[in-house]
């Protein structure tokens, strides 16, 4: 098994991560509960050597949500703290990346919201200003 460099902040080991609740399964990204340490987990993998290429030489999508979660932190804004950003490589290139946050209680994905207050699919144009106010 190969170890999680934790670039930024600290986290528990790769097992610990991959024996959490998973909240979300998706093939490029999984998102994992570890209720114990009132975190979650998101794995964003990686698949093919171009686009592991692409991420080790730029930015994947772990990294920019560290970042954006940092910043809006820093600014005061009610995000999920970010308590670490680790990446796994295998002969240089990037497998995944992992983000560690806060847990958030409580809390509802925007997805959940929508179906439970019956905004269907789209909203008119006069209800989406009342919509957001009400988020």
């Amino acid at each position: 098994m190969i170890a999680i460099d934790w670039v930024r902040g600290e986290g528990p080991p790769v097992e610990r991560i991959e024996a959490g609740n998973p909240l979300k399964s998706r093939e490029a990204r999984t998102v994992v509960e570890l209720p114990e340490e009132g975190f979650v987990a998101k794995r964003y993998r990686f698949v093919g050597w171009f686009r592991r290429l692409a991420v080790t030489l730029g930015r994947g999508k772990g990294r920019r949500e560290w970042e954006l979660l940092s910043e809006a932190a820093r600014r005061g804004l009610p995000v999920a703290r970010p308590v670490g950003y680790g990446i796994r490589k295998r002969g240089g290139l990037v497998l995944e990346e992992l983000l560690l946050t806060g847990r958030l209680f409580p809390a509802t994905d925007l997805a959940s919201w929508a179906r439970e207050h019956d905004l269907g699919r789209c909203l008119r144009p006069s209800e989406k200003g009342e919509t957001i106010q009400a988020l």
